[in-house]
């Protein structure tokens, strides 16, 4: 017998729509009721017991169906709720990560100027410095030797005696890969003497000369230059001698300028710009030097 949702309610007693609860306490009072054991006097076949016991067959199973389908629904939505979340959550974070860039952005575009003038500030403090150093030296000029104390990163310390005191100074350089360089492009390594002009009253405004070299320094220079001198420039077949006086003609011709040419032959153009091997290479295709070469070739 199929009843309708309605029907089974209304045999049971009860609202439309009341819990499983509640539809298995009407039934149980209904049975009570109209249950042929129970009530000797009603028949076994009565048809109120049967309307009873179908509409509670069928509210029950519906019940379970109900719930079973309402635990999937509610999964269902719990699950849509935390995907849901999780996208709002995403598109927040994606949004703030948005605004922080587009605020740095807009700090970059509104303040880009200032290492700029940060670096040109500094260069032209080193230049006028320089320029305001070599001024005063320049009305009462001095000279002696200063020595090499300690090389550091795009800096060196020298000292230095004048009037029997010891003084220290301090000057700036720049940096090609693991070498500190001067000014005419030679590697400063400790110990090595330079001339050095001073004030001849005020010591403490002085500057180191390297274009003007000591005979020790120049000496220096050649050993140093032979330790790293290409191997591609002359004929190993030829005696020490030719070394020698190839590194001496090139000093006499090009200074020292052209001994850290020899130097710097295998550096890279980003390593070192005045001195790398495309300018080592331009110069070993140029009639100067093969002109030295062919001077300096000396037998053993």
């Amino acid at each position: 017998m199929n009843l309708s949702r309605e029907e089974c309610y209304r045999i049971l007693e009860l609202p439309f729509g009341a819990d499983e609860q509640s539809i298995r306490k009407a039934y149980r009072r209904l049975v009570k009721k109209y249950h042929p054991d129970i009530n000797p006097e009603l028949d076994s076949n009565n048809e109120d017991f049967i309307l009873v016991q179908n509409a509670y067959d069928q509210l029950i199973s519906n019940s379970s169906g109900m719930l079973i389908n309402d635990w999937v629904e509610k999964r269902q939505k719990a699950e849509d709720a935390i995907r849901d979340r999780r996208r709002r959550m995403r598109e927040a974070y994606l949004n703030r990560k948005k605004e922080e860039e587009e605020a740095q952005m807009r700090s970059i575009k509104k303040y880009w100027f200032i290492p700029f003038a940060l670096i040109i500030l500094n260069f032209s403090y080193m230049k006028v410095n320089n320029i305001y150093t070599h001024f005063r030296v320049d009305q009462a000029p001095d000279t002696t030797v200063c020595t090499v104390v300690n090389v550091g990163y795009r800096q060196f310390s020298y000292s230095f005696k004048c009037d029997g005191k010891t003084h220290f100074g301090t000057m700036r350089t720049r940096k090609c890969k693991g070498w500190m360089v001067s000014e005419n492009g030679f590697p400063i390594m400790e110990g090595v003497q330079y001339l050095l002009v001073h004030h001849r009253s005020n010591p403490t405004y002085n500057y180191v000369e390297f274009e003007t070299l000591l005979p020790e320094t120049i000496e220096h220079h050649f050993a140093q230059t032979r330790l790293f001198f290409p191997k591609d420039l002359l004929d190993p077949s030829y005696s020490s001698n030719s070394m020698d006086c190839f590194l001496r003609q090139i000093y006499k011709k090009k200074g020292v300028k052209g001994l850290a040419n020899l130097f710097f032959h295998d550096f890279s153009f980003v390593e070192n710009i005045d001195h790398n091997s495309f300018t080592y290479w331009y110069w070993k295709k140029s009639k100067e030097a093969k002109q030295l070469i062919k001077d300096c070739s000396l037998p053993r």
